[in-house]
């Protein structure tokens, strides 16, 4: 938007110009009929005609250095005033038009300043642009008041001759009247638009601030009943694993006994899972054959089981992660390369090695592959290649990062993809017991 604007700048002296607004046609009436009013007319259309001239070189500066250069402001300042000083010197030397970069120059960009100050990035770019029309307009009625004239203002051609006119016509007075009370109208919508678009900026920030705590807040209450429904779940839970004992004991009939068993193991294994639940913020160091023996557990297809393959050339080492948690994101990585290898031919290697003080897991298979276009959006919330609805890798990574680790992901379409794992390695002797970053 901003180098159109500027574009439309360097085009618009073809059509916008003195000839267009029959200025000199209109002064030369008003000389004959020594008619102020014309002359105010005059006075008038200039500043038009000059403020519409200028306006795209402004605000296509503001827009373009705004885009470009808004993570340091002292460039986007100096960007600014060097583009428009470029801007006026092209357009004078193509048209023979004498674009002056004085005193209202340098309000307006003052104006400028002003507004990237404000920070309103709530406001739409229209209304700020408002602001900036109406100073552009003020400052401009600056070069038509003849006292300025000794200090640099007006000293443009037509400005000069309307002067000049309203000094033959003894009315240079009320030239100087009319013009400053016009200057004064148009800053003072600036200002006041300014405020309201301040206040509108404030507004807006504080309904997003607003409902941004709304809904934290529905999160935490959210958390706090789910949190409270799985403890209630526990209690059930222990009623089944008490009387599933006391039945194994009771029964004589082996199969019986090893139905029970199963059920008591079951039913240990979601109590483990429940007080994971409870605790997802803390995280405990455990073995890595551990860690793999419970993700593996989770893979019901045997079918699925066939294809992997396990090397853990790191056993007996620890990392420190939240085992349900951390499990989970391992059988989603598992599950995304059972969905893309061959039914038949399909391969899946889970490598687990120590390098450096770090744990690597590597998960890779021989399937199809992600595509080249899709491989920028892996990351992204509810994303998958082939239509999946599970969590995806957006929650894979987090999870990883959570517990302090990296994950990198690499595919070639037809070949395959590898996904690796870096988590710290945890020393014998370090605390046993930790929490997420961030947490409480």
């Amino acid at each position: 938007m901003g180098a159109f604007l500027l574009l439309l700048g360097m085009i618009l002296p073809l059509f916008v110009n003195v000839r267009s607004f029959r200025i000199y046609g209109l002064l030369n009436e008003a000389a004959a009929a020594r008619d102020v009013g014309l002359l105010m007319v005059c006075a008038f259309l200039l500043v038009i005609l000059n403020s519409l001239r200028a306006l795209p070189i402004y605000l296509g500066s503001y827009l373009f250095c705004s885009a470009i250069f808004q993570k340091n402001r002292w460039i986007f300042r100096g960007m600014v005033i060097l583009i428009i000083i470029v801007s006026y010197r092209l357009t004078s030397l193509i048209y023979a038009i004498r674009y002056d970069f004085g005193i209202p120059s340098l309000l307006v960009i003052l104006m400028i300043y002003m507004l990237d100050g404000f920070n309103l990035e709530t406001v739409r770019t229209y209304k700020r642009s408002a602001v900036l029309i109406c100073a552009l307009i003020g400052v401009q009625f600056l070069d038509l008041i003849p006292p300025f004239s000794a200090y640099g203002f007006g000293r443009g051609a037509v400005s000069t001759d309307i002067k000049l006119l309203a000094e033959y016509f003894d009315r240079h007075n009320v030239l100087t009247i009319f013009c400053v009370s016009q200057m004064l109208i148009f800053l003072s919508m600036a200002v006041i638009l300014s405020r309201l678009l301040t206040d509108q900026h404030r507004l807006l920030r504080s309904a997003q601030e607003l409902s941004a705590a709304r809904i934290q807040a529905l999160e935490a209450r959210k958390d706090f009943e789910i949190r409270h429904l799985v403890h209630d779940l526990k209690t059930p839970l222990t009623t089944i694993e008490a009387l599933a004992g006391v039945t194994q004991m009771l029964s004589g009939d082996e199969k019986i006994r090893e139905y029970q068993q199963r059920i008591t193991d079951s039913a240990e294994s979601m109590g483990e899972m429940i007080s994971q639940i409870l605790e997802t913020d803390r995280l405990r160091p455990m073995t890595t054959e551990a860690l793999f023996d419970y993700s593996l557990f989770q893979v019901t297809s045997q079918r699925s089981k066939d294809r992997i393959t396990l090397e853990n050339r790191a056993q007996g080492r620890l990392l420190c992660v939240n085992k349900i948690t951390f499990s989970r994101a391992l059988v989603n990585l598992i599950n995304n390369a059972v969905n893309a290898v061959d039914p038949e031919k399909g391969k899946i290697h889970i490598g687990i090695d120590a390098l450096d003080g770090d744990i690597v897991i590597a998960v890779s298979d021989n399937g199809c592959g992600i595509a080249e276009k899709d491989l920028a959006h892996v990351w992204e919330a509810g994303f998958s290649s082939h239509g999946s609805t599970g969590l995806g890798m957006g929650y894979v990574r987090e999870i990883v990062e959570e517990c302090g680790g990296s994950i990198a992901l690499c595919s070639s379409p037809g070949r395959g993809t590898k996904v690796t794992i870096h988590v710290k390695e945890v020393v014998p002797d370090e605390p046993t017991e930790y929490h997420r970053p961030g947490s409480r």
